[in-house]
């Protein structure tokens, strides 16, 4: 039968409808602490089949009913007042060897006239939602040890460049907090304020966001203006559907790589004028032991020690009895 959904007939088949479908638990407890009705839902926590409840008291039988909370059922009776949102855990005898939560609201049911009768309760099963919190929250955790133990820093933004997120490595790096860094665009405060350096932190950005990822050397700048070289990767962040999201930048200090590079540098450029002046002597030496005249001689001297030493030009000065005076 179809009721009119008006009458009250209707409304009571509505009701019991939703009672017996409820994916939640659902209980009426009279004044006496005493179930008078439960659904389904509410009968596979305790094990009980729906009508086994009837006259059953919960206060008498906590373990049994670890989905409510009779402190909170009694505070409902003595004033009348809802109370939502009280969490409840232990273990139900549809599944024994697992704890189990809930979350369990009551309300004061009232006749049409007189006192009030009792307490409806509502406990919705959290257990599933709070294992998928838990292992969200260990896989963060897990994910934030990972940034927290690489030597680099990171930083996340959105599409247009918006940092949303820095780690602790890229703030110790800069020297900027997060708080003066998240909700920042380009140009980034710690980019370098050299017009050079600027346009090439641009360029990497842009080139970026249209995908061209890879590494680049260049120069950022401190929050107390020293000069930080880096050399940072970027890589694209995409959901599901393959639209971008935003990007990762992973920045990595190469102030001693670069150090290392121009000692390497010097230290060649070192080797190579030590190789010169050799090639030089030896060359002054075999001038000199062709030389027939005191000019070859001074030539030879002359010609083969400027450039030894990386002069533009020499003197030759004799010293005789205490006077000195040039030669050459």
């Amino acid at each position: 039968a179809s009721p009119d959904p008006s009458s009250r007939a209707g409304v009571e088949a509505l009701l019991e409808t939703l009672l017996v479908s409820a994916p939640v638990g659902i209980a009426f407890v009279d004044r006496e602490m005493r179930l008078v009705r439960v659904n389904n839902a509410f009968a596979t926590v305790s094990g009980l089949r729906v009508d086994q409840h009837a006259g059953q008291r919960p206060k008498a039988d906590p373990e049994r009913y670890p989905h409510l909370n009779i402190a909170a059922i009694e505070q409902v009776l003595a004033t009348g007042v809802p109370v939502a949102g009280v969490e409840t855990s232990g273990q139900s005898a549809a599944d024994p060897g697992e704890v189990r939560h809930w979350l369990t609201s009551y309300y004061p049911v009232w006749p049409s006239r007189g006192a009030l009768f009792g307490v409806g309760a509502v406990a919705i099963d959290l257990t599933e939602q709070r294992h998928a919190v838990d292992a969200l929250r260990r896989e963060r955790d897990y994910t934030n040890a990972l940034i927290g133990a690489m030597h680099d820093g990171m930083a996340v933004s959105g599409p247009d460049g918006t940092l949303t997120d820095v780690s602790a490595r890229f703030c110790e790096m800069t020297g900027f907090a997060r708080d003066e860094l998240v909700g920042t665009s380009p140009p980034y405060p710690f980019w370098s304020a050299d017009d050079e350096a600027r346009r090439k932190s641009q360029f990497a950005f842009e080139r970026a966001q249209t995908g061209h990822t890879g590494d680049r050397d260049l120069d950022f700048r401190r929050r107390d203006g020293r000069l930080l070289p880096v050399r940072i990767t970027h890589v694209q962040m995409r959901d599901s559907e393959g639209t971008v999201t935003g990007l990762v930048a992973t920045v990595r200090d190469i102030t001693d790589l670069r150090r290392a590079e121009q000692e390497r540098i010097t230290l060649f450029a070192a080797e190579r004028s030590a190789r010169n002046r050799t090639e030089i002597l030896q060359q002054v030496t075999a001038a000199l032991s062709k030389a027939l005249t005191p000019d070859h001689v001074t030539d030879a001297i002359i010609y083969g020690t400027v450039p030894l030493v990386e002069a533009v030009g020499g003197s030759i000065l004799l010293e005789q009895d205490g006077q000195i005076s040039p030669v050459v």
